[in-house]
């Protein structure tokens, strides 16, 4: 569900996220790029969902891979979904 709430984004948001990483310096912004759309979902499903149905957020890992799971972390925490 949460895939499809980021691909169900009108044309010209998704241009704009793709601009924003590309007028950005940070030197590993591909990498972010690649795992953006994975860590949103990840985020969204395991962080907002989970806590709005339990009331907490998951003590354990949100994703099985290290990159995508602290990105999807660092993405709740930061914008607080």
């Amino acid at each position: 569900m949460c895939h499809v709430l980021f691909n169900e984004q009108t044309p010209e948001f998704q241009q704009q996220i793709d601009q924003w990483f590309e007028e950005n310096t940070y030197l590993y912004k591909q990498y972010a790029y690649n795992f953006f759309d994975e860590a949103l979902a990840t985020a969204i499903g395991n962080g907002w969902v989970h806590k709005n149905i339990s009331g907490s957020l998951l003590t354990t890992d949100w994703y099985n891979n290290e990159y995508i799971n602290e990105f999807a972390k660092e993405l709740y925490l930061t914008n607080r979904l």
